[in-house]
């Protein structure tokens, strides 16, 4: 009997402890920002981004400028393991082209007879290349690259090419702003250069010996096999600086939805709020040094961190944040879609008189501006927009 009632007595105790703890520790309210901490996310199947496979062919052009020719002429063998490598990844199924021929052969090989006995054509018109690979890729499961020194030129060789420069890249912009699945990669080496250089007044400048030159490969396909192609290791490209065009859906990229709803309040007023955003995975890698926080067109003066896949910014109580007219507080996180800085400055050069150096490329940043206006399209990376109610 006494050992019924003490046991009674202890169920008594467990349940009223139990009881206080849930009172104590109630589930999260949805109508309340708990720890004022905003959260979005992705939702499931809101960004299109399908990985696709290795296409079933792919087609390797050599431009046939002759500024390509010291290239090949160098001492060294970066563009030869840099052209073998785009080969290897598909031996049976790359086709090699110079001025519309299929070459057959080692790369080293077809190199060295272009060297030595092809003659060249006077320069390369890159929006006329783009237009006919574009149209070949909307009906056909293929990649095409063009290995090219990537300097912009025009069919007169008597004009200064500066003065086309701008005219040039809404050409490549048009090449390829029509073709919606279309994408694109540039990539970038350094080779050895020996021989004759042409400048942009079109003069030639024999070296006196051999230097170190960028050069590029060029890619476009669909946005499946960009997709692919971004998936391969860098060392199994031979290593380059590479910048992918029109391989993201920046429409998903705007989808983001709040945890809970538009009208929820925060727990306390007078602590800080923190936003975060649950990254998804294509953007993991994402660079946040250009994030910006507005809030009514305001740029806000919040640094945004990340912390492995998460987006995280504090708003502090004594920043000033105008309301909506029905009091709610709206902050847009947003990422500019924009060219890296090193691909339009760095490493482009708009005069080349005083010749050639180790890093810069004539024309760079003009090629590569038109390829992102004709692939990108949105000037918006990623839109986010975080509200909140205050109490």
């Amino acid at each position: 009997m006494r050992k019924n009632i003490v046991f009674a007595i202890v169920s008594i105790i467990v349940i009223v402890v139990v009881i206080n703890l849930l009172r104590g520790c109630p589930p999260p309210p949805d109508d309340v920002w708990v720890g004022n901490r905003v959260i979005a996310s992705f939702p499931k199947d809101s960004i299109n981004e399908k990985l696709g496979e290795m296409p079933a062919m792919a087609e390797l052009h050599i431009d046939a400028s002759g500024s390509m020719k010291p290239y090949f002429r160098a001492e060294g063998t970066s563009m030869i393991n840099t052209l073998s490598e785009i080969v290897n990844l598909d031996v049976s199924g790359t086709s090699i082209y110079h001025k519309g021929e299929r070459c057959t052969g080692l790369v080293r090989d077809i190199l060295k007879n272009i060297s030595e006995t092809e003659k060249s054509d006077p320069n390369t018109l890159f929006h006329e290349f783009f237009e006919s690979a574009a149209c070949k890729i909307d009906t056909t499961n293929t990649i095409i690259y063009l290995v090219t020194d990537g300097i912009m030129s025009i069919h007169d060789r008597s004009k200064n090419m500066s003065e086309a420069l701008v005219e040039l890249s809404g050409k490549i912009k048009n090449s390829l702003e029509k073709h919606p699945d279309l994408a694109g990669a540039i990539f970038r080496y350094v080779g050895g250069y020996k021989g004759v250089y042409w400048n942009c007044k079109s003069d030639d400048v024999p070296l006196k010996e051999q230097i170190d030159r960028p050069y590029y490969i060029i890619a476009l396909g669909s946005k499946e096999t960009m997709r692919w192609l971004e998936s391969v290791p860098v060392t199994k490209l031979n290593n380059p600086d590479r910048l992918f065009m029109g391989i993201h859906d920046l429409d998903g990229h705007k989808k983001a939805t709040l945890a809970h709803g538009e009208n929820t309040k925060i727990q306390d007023i007078n602590n800080d709020v923190t936003l975060i955003l649950d990254l998804p995975k294509c953007l993991h890698d994402i660079d946040v040094s250009n994030v910006v926080l507005t809030n009514n067109d305001s740029k806000l003066k919040v640094d945004v961190i990340k912390e492995e896949t998460l987006l995280r910014a504090i708003i502090p109580p004594t920043i000033p944040l105008r309301p909506e007219s029905d009091g709610r507080i709206k902050i847009e996180l947003s990422i500019p879609n924009i060219i890296p800085n090193s691909w339009i400055g760095e490493w482009n050069c708009d005069d080349d008189t005083d010749g050639p150096d180790s890093t810069s490329t004539f024309g760079l940043g003009t090629l590569v501006t038109g390829m992102f206006n004709g692939l990108e399209k949105d000037s918006d990376f990623l839109s986010v927009v975080f509200t909140y109610k205050r109490q």
